[in-house]
């Protein structure tokens, strides 16, 4: 983790995480909206090698919120450290930028306050499908005040359910994701770019 803090430093050395704890259980299953199995309020912890391809493509600086912690801490861990504990719907003041993988089902919730919070930057960890839907398209994506910047596509899809989220390489899944890049100062349309995450996948046994 050391070793991991220094990189990231090294990368973003003006960053500083300001996280909030999200503690829930997590479940064995992610498939299916109505899973009996489905890990309560969609947690799962975001693996770090995907925090460390995102930072290797995004730059970031100021003071930086990660909303949804989690019990693992991988952000806070692999980019910075932070002590603040609070409901990320009420907190006001404002961050430089948000960084975090939220709850999947309440997307738009957490992109409206997060427009409230952050001054300049907002990523979000979310399902590639997310693209698409006519009341996404109307009131998330074709905001202008804080417009989707660049949409940065992971060619292999990743197994959210393991026992180690800082384990250097992960298991494949269908779920395939897209860190979403809001940028306050960004004209025009969104960019998308593919980042190669193959080296990151578990060979087949």
């Amino acid at each position: 983790v050391d070793s991991l803090t220094r990189i990231i430093e090294a990368l973003a050395p003006k960053a500083a995480f300001r996280p909030v704890a999200h503690r829930v259980k997590m479940w064995r299953s992610v498939h299916g909206r109505t899973n009996p199995n489905r890990a309560i309020e969609d947690y799962y912890a975001t693996p770090a090698p995907i925090v460390r391809i995102l930072l290797d493509n995004e730059n970031f600086a100021g003071r930086i919120l990660e909303p949804c912690l989690g019990e693992a801490r991988v952000v806070e861990h692999v980019a910075g450290h932070g002590d603040e504990r609070r409901d990320f719907f009420g907190i006001t003041e404002r961050y430089d930028a948000i960084v975090t993988n939220p709850p999947f089902r309440h997307h738009v919730a957490f992109i409206r306050h997060a427009r409230k919070v952050a001054r300049h930057k907002i990523a979000l960890l979310l399902p590639l499908n997310y693209l698409t839907g006519k009341s996404r398209h109307d009131e998330v994506w074709m905001d202008r005040d804080f417009p989707l910047a660049r949409v940065l596509i992971m060619s292999r899809g990743v197994n959210f359910l393991t026992n180690d989220p800082f384990a250097d390489r992960l298991l494949a899944s269908q779920l395939y994701c897209a860190w979403f890049i809001f940028d306050r100062d960004h004209l025009g349309p969104p960019t998308m770019q593919w980042l190669d995450n193959h080296p990151l996948i578990e060979r087949g046994k």
